[in-house]
């Protein structure tokens, strides 16, 4: 496959989220290895494929054979699809207007409510079955207590399946809750094929199950069933040790140094007077960054830092809007010199971790005026 460069055209921003496309092509294979030949696997490309750029990913992934991808509303279905994204596309977070688009732009639905299968059989009613058949998943709750049909509304659910044409029940799935408590998860994963089993059962065909996700594997590599959800794992980010030690770091957020200034004891650094000052004199940088792009402000005061020539150097100060400020004495750079926010040798992890927070909400707050640059050679 050729090397590809995706970005907004002449762009002059200073600062990057560099893809490595060939590390994506590494973890999934590495999840593909582990699973049976028959399994199939969505990829969730959900809220701009986790910040990382939708169309890089999904074009890049499609053509490596992904089986499914995974969106949370139907707007982002529909974006894919005018993509050219072919491979079957499933809305997780559907809204009860989204019938009619689901069908037009061949987009299937998670199911997780009555109240969605009452408006969608009052829409086939008003319709006189006017449009073709729409595919659906069941979403069941097996302890998650998200979104889902509880256990104990099953039999009622079947009844009113029975009742309504004009529909594809083509899978069944269910969400772990917490795949590092075992005995819980296996709990979930025997009560979902039970009620999956009961399913098939009743309206006699075989339907797609999945359950498990990228934090499940390989853990319960034998409960995947028909089907696998990755998601962060996919892009780098493993909870297990064991698939942390095999995953590659795909992401890589990159700024530079627009100037350097020498700031005596006494003063103070940004807005509110926050940095200070400590010693004879500090050298410090400004970087080309800040919390509209997706740094967040709780990186301030020391609490983040950034990776410079391999070194590290502490945030002083308050996070501005679109720039950082950093401690750089003693380092030996310059303006224009490169400055890594994250990557291979500062993960996300470890930022998630000096705020208190998870590696999605890192990696989703990137914001898009951000380019993406997707590339093999990365």
């Amino acid at each position: 496959m050729s090397n590809f460069i995706s970005s907004p055209p002449l762009t002059t921003r200073e600062t990057r989220l560099e893809i490595s496309l060939s590390a994506l092509q590494h973890n999934l294979e590495y999840y593909q290895n582990q699973l049976p030949a028959t399994t199939k696997v969505m990829a969730m490309v959900k809220a701009n494929a986790y910040g990382l750029g939708d169309f890089e990913i999904t074009t890049f992934l499609e053509k490596n054979g992904v089986d499914y991808f995974g969106v949370a509303y139907l707007e982002e279905g529909i974006l894919l699809r005018n993509y050219g994204i072919s491979v079957p596309i499933l809305v997780m977070n559907p809204s009860i207007r989204d019938f009619e688009k689901a069908t037009q732009f061949d987009l299937e639905l998670n199911i997780a409510s009555f109240e969605m299968l009452d408006e969608f059989e009052r829409i086939l009613k008003q319709k006189n079955h006017d449009f073709p058949p729409i595919s659906i998943h069941l979403k069941v709750d097996t302890g998650m207590h998200r979104l889902g049909f509880l256990p104990n509304e099953i039999e009622k659910l079947i009844y009113k399946l029975q009742k309504i044409s004009f529909i594809n029940i083509k899978g069944v799935c269910s969400h772990l809750a917490m795949p590092t408590n075992e005995r819980f998860t296996i709990e979930q994963i025997t009560l979902f094929y039970e009620i999956a089993e009961r399913f098939e059962k009743i309206f006699q065909k075989t339907m797609i199950k999945h359950i498990i996700n990228s934090a499940g594997l390989p853990k319960f590599v034998n409960s995947v069933g028909d089907m696998v959800r990755l998601g962060i794992g996919l892009y780098g980010i493993g909870n297990f040790l064991e698939a942390t030690q095999n995953l590659k770091t795909i992401a890589c957020l990159k700024t530079k140094i627009s100037q350097i200034k020498i700031v005596q004891k006494g003063d103070t650094v940004g807005y509110g007077r926050k940095g200070k000052i400590t010693k004879s004199y500090q050298k410090i940088a400004i970087l080309s960054i800040g919390y509209a792009d997706g740094f967040d402000r709780r990186f301030g005061n020391g609490t983040g830092k950034v990776q410079v020539y391999g070194k590290f150097a502490p945030v002083i100060g308050n996070i501005c809007m679109d720039m950082t400020m950093i401690d750089i004495t003693g380092l030996e750079v310059k303006v224009g010199d490169e400055v890594i926010i994250f990557g291979k040798n500062l993960t996300i992890s470890e930022l998630a971790q000096q705020i208190g927070t998870i590696p999605y909400e890192i990696l989703t707050n990137v914001h898009p005026r951000i380019p993406r640059i997707a590339s093999l050679n990365l």
